[in-house]
Parts: C-alpha cells; structure tokens; sequence
C-alpha cells in the first residue's frame, strides 16, 4: 500500500534494518514528542516506552529540546477551548527528568508552532502576536477573525524577540517543527494561499541574515534533514518527494495508498542522524501505526501499533 512500484517488498531486508535500529538505539538515547489526546507524551525510541506525560490538554505548539531534556509548549490562561486560542498563552518549559516548569518570559496567541533551534539557543514561533512584556494588552478578538501570522525568533538566553512579517492576510501558515537548517540561518515554511479546495499551498525557505525567501514550489509539510543535504515535503499530487534545499534534484520517496482513506500521515520526520525516517500511517480516525523507514532502500518496519495521536518531533 505504499507504492509497489518503489516499495520492494524483502523480509531480509526488513530484518537487516531491524538489526540496524536495535544496535544504534542500544548507543543512543532517542526521543519523539507524541501529540495524544491527553496531552503530549515522550517516548523513548527504538524501545516505544512512553517516559511521561509532559502536558495536559490545554496546552500548545509543543517542542522538545536538541538534547531531548526538556520540552516548551505554551500553557493556556483558560480551561476553553476557544478562549485558550485567542487569548495570551504563556511559553513554559519542562525539565523532562524532575518535572519542574518554569515561565520563558515570552506570552503569544494564535499559536501554530514552537521549535528550537539546533544550537538550543533560540525557539521559532510562528503565532498571530508574541512580545517579551507579559502584562502587555492585545486587543480583544474573535475566533473567526481572519488574522494573519508572523514569525517570531525568541532567545532563551537574552529574551530577545525578532519578528519577520512573512505570512499576508488569506495565508494559513502550516509548518512541523522541524524547520530549521542545521545550521541555523534559514526557516522552511508553508503558506496556504486560500483555504477551499482545490488548495494552494507553497513552500518557501527564509534567509534570517538577509531576510529574503525563495521559493521551492507547490506541496506541504516539508522537514529538514539533519545533514542540511536534503528535504521531504508532500506535493500537491500528496505524494512525498525528496529535494534539495536550493530546489534541485527532485525525486519521488513515497506513494499514499489511494485506496485507504487514513494512509499516510502527515510529516514525515527525520531521525537525529538523518539516517532514517519516522512514518505515521493511519490504522483508524484518531489511531497510527508508527513505522522507520530507510530513505535509501524504501524499507520500512512497524515499531509500534495503533498509538493515539501523530508525533510531533524526534
């Protein structure tokens, strides 16, 4: 159901990638950020132990930390739903061994996604408004405003705050959290043109020292590898494509099964290492099965079964 005609189908080389995970995650420590029902979970990996529940219901655009140590979300002032959305959410992290959470010193609304930089220093955020004054007053809105968002860079270690204004009026932003280079110096974003089928997305790639995007066309969903070489991104045909990041060299990593309505889901994530990828393919409305995938020979192996929710970040 993936595509046969660039599936192959060897139970050799499913057990030779077995072999591969078990003794890379017997020398590593390996997270993933699940986003359940409850709240977020952290899961160890290849063992798929959940370590602790990290967040409760109302909480928001989860990230875990380059060492896998500990975890920022944006807490809601309100138990509602709707309330939580449009009104200021304070940015906590967690220390994921003690439990102990403490207040960043950044309040945002309308929040979409949180992520940190690899250097652990700085967080992307990508919300509707964001400021370092706590008891800053935002105008009151409503849940059906048409808002558009900006992007923000938060230094954990000064508080500094940079905005860019990349999003319009009409642009849905839709981002994983795996969208920074390796190196730190350009976000990967996607832009949703209108918001009625047949829809528009495109992905474009900012430069944060000259503060100039680029394009690398229509699709969704694009991840950064941890080599910086390479990106996987779903295109408009919702097949998942491999490019590079000046847009070259496209090629054709995963077919969707037409036939099942909950098949692939999306992102696709890279592991730390950029030597595998975490696939989710849906098992039924509000379940997955999480699978590994070697991005050079197609195989994947299922490393859990019907886990509520779709993870987040490795």
């Amino acid at each position: 159901g993936y595509g046969e005609e660039i599936m192959p189908s060897s139970k050799k080389m499913e057990q030779k990638l077995w072999q591969a995970v078990k003794e890379t995650g017997s020398c590593l420590e390996w997270r993933t950020v699940s986003n359940g029902g409850k709240g977020y979970l952290v899961m160890s990996f290849p063992e798929g132990e959940i370590i602790k529940e990290v967040a409760g219901f109302q909480n928001f655009a989860v990230s875990l930390s380059p060492d896998a140590t500990k975890i920022t979300f944006f807490q809601a002032r309100s138990s509602h739903t709707i309330e939580a959305l449009v009104n200021p959410m304070d940015l906590m992290v967690e220390d994921i061994n003690t439990g102990t959470r403490q207040l960043l010193g950044l309040i945002a609304r309308g929040t979409s996604l949180l992520a940190w930089s690899p250097d652990g220093q700085k967080l992307a955020l990508i919300a509707e408004e964001a400021s370092t004054n706590l008891h800053v007053k935002w105008p009151k809105i409503s849940f059906f405003d048409n808002r558009p968002s900006k992007l923000f860079i938060f230094s954990v270690s000064d508080k500094s705050l940079e905005e860019f204004d990349i999003f319009h009026h009409g642009d849905l932003a839709l981002c994983t959290d795996q969208i920074w280079s390796p190196d730190g110096d350009e976000i990967i974003y996607t832009i949703l043109h209108n918001k009625k089928p047949p829809l528009d997305a495109e992905i474009r790639v900012l430069s944060l020292a000259t503060k100039t995007t680029r394009s690398l066309g229509r699709g969704d969903f694009p991840t950064w590898s941890p080599t910086g070489n390479k990106i996987i991104f779903r295109g408009k045909d919702e097949n998942y494509y491999l490019i590079n990041p000046d847009g070259s060299g496209k090629t054709l990593l995963l077919k969707p099964n037409p036939k099942e309505l909950y098949d692939l889901i999306s992102p696709i994530l890279w592991s730390p290492d950029g030597r595998w990828l975490l696939v989710a393919k849906g098992s039924s409305p509000g379940t997955v099965d999480l699978f590994v995938m070697d991005p050079e020979t197609k195989v994947m192996i299922k490393i859990e079964s019907q886990t509520a929710g779709s993870p987040s970040s490795w």
